[in-house]
């Protein structure tokens, strides 16, 4: 449920053209790009990367999700969405 409730916020974004988000996706792209990073590291066996990914994914869940992703609610809110 979870997963359509992103997608339809997702939607609702684009739709009611959301002023930074072409920067938002931007940051999503670099994202997957550093995930895909880890996994090539981690899949090569030559690095052992526990505090790497630990310290990224809390360094995105807080700047991003926490800080970047609820500058959108507003936008949601005055357009009807949430």
């Amino acid at each position: 449920m979870e997963s359509i409730n992103n997608i339809v916020r997702f939607l609702a974004i684009k739709k009611n053209s959301y002023p930074d988000l072409y920067q938002h996706k931007i940051q999503h792209v670099e994202l997957v790009k550093q995930v895909m990073e880890f996994k090539k590291k981690l899949t090569s066996g030559n690095v052992v990367l526990s505090q790497e990914i630990q310290s990224f994914l809390k360094k995105w869940l807080i700047d991003h999700i926490i800080g970047t992703d609820k500058k959108y609610t507003p936008f949601l809110n005055s357009n009807g969405i949430l």
